[in-house]
């Protein structure tokens, strides 16, 4: 047991993650599916992701947008995390999946991996989202809503740090 809690802090690092939370982020890093490099968890992602569970929650409806004409991309860089343009047009940095009803994080983890779409996202399959190297999860109960329980992962690529941040002190 004091092992596998070891594992654990060391590959999900310091992201003060649920118990919830903490079950469909050791699912997601320990896929062997995954492409490219490996995932870190981002304290500031899973704020994110924490904080929009609650918000699909309080509307009762899985949906990509925050507010109409919001996304996630919006989100995050209000936030203060840094956008990525990976094609000097539309600035590509973070993705999220948005889950309603599993109780269970490594439930939720299967049902994610079991869709076409969420799955290109989740195991990095679509080169677009190879780049992506830091992940939050969120996960929100709302016993009288029409899914009870809500899930969601939030994708993104740390923009690379220019001379000036390399020498900074």
């Amino acid at each position: 047991m004091i092992t596998s809690l070891l594992f654990l802090s060391i590959s999900l690092g310091n992201c003060h993650l649920t118990a919830e939370e903490l079950e469909l982020a050791n699912a997601l890093i320990s896929d062997k599916r995954h492409i490219q490099k490996p995932l870190n968890c981002d304290q500031d992602l899973t704020w994110l992701a924490r904080a929009r569970a609650a918000m699909v929650a309080q509307r009762g409806k899985l949906s990509p947008e925050i507010v109409p004409g919001m996304k996630i991309n919006n989100f995050v860089a209000l936030s203060g995390y840094p956008l990525l343009d990976q094609d000097n047009s539309t600035p590509i940095n973070s993705t999220e999946v948005v889950v309603g009803g599993p109780e269970k994080g490594t439930d939720t983890w299967v049902t994610i991996t079991e869709s076409m779409v969420h799955r290109s996202l989740v195991l990095r399959e679509d080169t677009a989202y190879q780049a992506f190297d830091h992940f939050g999860v969120g996960h929100f109960y709302k016993w009288y809503s029409p899914h009870v329980d809500y899930w969601v992962i939030v994708y993104a690529a740390k923009a690379p740090q220019t001379a000036e941040q390399n020498t900074a002190p």
